[in-house]
């Protein structure tokens, strides 16, 4: 009988501070006569001619007028509303809509008042921030909105991607965009200044990185809360046991919980005050492995279509015909050249298989069959084996299929129909094929699209590994020194 009157008293009190922890008591049931007028808004920082809703809520007081005031004015107007009838919670609410105009900018104080028994009752100041916004632009089909809204653009050409299980990297392509790019959370999460996110835009700067914020603080704020009940738990456990092993289990618990509670608060109190940074997660700014590889065209030994050697002079064919593409398309001459000298060593390796013995799909052989009248003798990649396919060709190791999808916008930059051996005509490939994979902004990323993945390890040259990003990355920097050592000499200009 004892030991259950003591399973009660614990339940009891566990229930009221579980109760009072979930429950705002100061809300439903705290107010006092003096504050019986409470309002609200939807959200406190809002754009320029965006709407936001405004709620008032009365204790103990029914079918009263709400009058709205703003400060400055700036030409805006709330209005008024009638509350309803007084629930069973003695709380009546109405809600009204402030409209904001496209000049509105700045910090805005919003109350309101109602009038009970002659006098006026007053409610709390609500702060509202408005952002002048931008002036809408309008953008006709096929073009978009840049990515700062200010301007229109012509939207990126999106291929379908390379099936080839295996296959060689030139026969990838850029993947259609996935517009899909909000996230919503279950519930919503607490933002920057007391507002509710309740979706998150994944391509904003570092925008894992702020969801992780989020995360730990909830963590850390459920550790609190997770030890004021452990500590309650074990304070009722000592003060209704009377054999003093329970006491000690009780004092224990209590300094467990606290001992829990001091860790996950230290924990972030010292991190904050050697450097708040420490706290702010950013997987975006994670620093990337570069791979420096030492280029020197003038070695390379560059072949033709049926295998004949030549020589690709960098001063005078390589770099101007990827300054050439450079000025076409936007994308760095130095990531056009580190391609070419990734793929086939500068044009030393182009392949030593033919139709016959480099399992070509059949797709891919007419393919072939459309782009060169000595397909029967052009020299291509091998097939890697197993169910993969080959046939790549050219300095930069196309696949016949993707060399024909370029093959239009190419001819009509070079003012003649593209050879897949003349070094102008490859680069210019290349450069198109970066550009359509986001190469100007992203050459790491275009150049892993180039290739296929980013996902294994391949041989770089002069004995180093990497992934294609960080080869082709690699052999960039070495290939801008080269330029630049170029200039300097008054071998080539820039």
């Amino acid at each position: 009988m004892k030991n259950n009157f003591k399973k009660i008293i614990a339940s009891t009190y566990l229930f009221a501070i579980l109760f009072g922890l979930f429950l705002p008591f100061n809300y439903s049931f705290g107010q006092s006569p003096s504050n019986r007028l409470v309002i609200s808004a939807e959200k406190l920082n809002i754009k320029a001619e965006e709407s936001v809703l405004i709620s008032a809520k009365t204790y103990n007081l029914g079918n009263k007028l709400v009058i709205f005031k703003i400060s400055p004015n700036q030409g805006l107007s709330i209005g008024s509303c009638t509350t309803g009838e007084v629930g069973s919670d003695y709380i009546s609410s109405c809600q009204t809509t402030l409209k904001t105009t496209k000049d509105a900018n700045g910090t805005f104080i919003i109350t309101a008042s109602t009038n009970y028994n002659g006098t006026l009752n007053s409610a709390n100041k609500i702060e509202l921030k408005i952002e002048k916004g931008l002036t809408t632009i309008v953008c006709k089909e096929p073009q978009i909105l840049n990515e700062k809204k200010d301007a229109c653009i012509t939207p990126p050409v999106t291929t379908p991607p390379n099936t080839l299980p295996g296959g060689n990297n030139a026969g990838t392509s850029s993947t259609a965009k996935d517009t899909d790019v909000i996230y919503e959370p279950l519930a919503p999460l607490p933002g920057d200044g007391g507002v509710l996110q309740k979706e998150i835009n994944t391509q904003e700067d570092c925008a894992f990185g702020k969801y992780l914020n989020i995360i730990i603080k909830l963590i850390i704020g459920i550790s609190a809360v997770l030890a004021m009940v452990m500590i309650t738990m074990g304070g009722i456990e000592y003060m209704t046991s009377e054999l003093v092993s329970e006491k000690s289990a009780g004092k224990d618990t209590i300094q467990n919980a606290i001992l829990g509670l001091l860790i996950a608060l230290g924990s972030y109190l010292i991190l904050n005050t050697i450097n708040p940074q420490l706290l702010n997660v950013c997987l975006d700014k994670l620093p990337t492995a570069e791979i420096t590889i030492i280029e020197n065209f003038e070695a390379s030994g560059a072949l033709t279509f049926d295998g004949t050697p030549i020589k690709v002079n960098f001063n005078k064919e390589a770099y101007p015909s990827a300054k050439i593409a450079e000025q076409k398309t936007g994308v760095s001459k130095s990531l056009i050249l580190a391609i070419f000298a990734q793929e086939t060593n500068n044009g030393a390796n182009t392949g030593g298989c033919n139709y016959t013995n480099a399992n070509m799909s059949p797709g891919e052989l007419i393919a072939l069959k459309e782009i060169t009248s000595d397909w029967a003798t052009v020299k291509m990649s091998c097939s890697g084996g197993g169910s993969s396919h080959g046939g790549a060709i050219g300095l930069t190791q196309f696949l016949p299929s993707t060399w024909k999808q370029f093959r239009g916008e190419a001819e009509k930059l070079l003012g003649h129909r593209p050879n897949a051996w003349n070094i102008g005509d490859a680069l210019m490939m290349t450069a198109l094929k970066l550009k359509s994979n986001n190469g100007i902004k992203d050459p790491e990323g275009a150049a892993c699209k180039y290739f296929g993945s980013c996902n294994v390890t391949i041989s770089c040259g002069n004995n180093k590994k990497g992934t294609y990003g960080q080869c082709v990355m690699g052999k960039k920097l070495s290939i801008e020194q080269q330029i630049s050592d170029a200039i300097k000499k008054g071998e080539i200009t820039p």
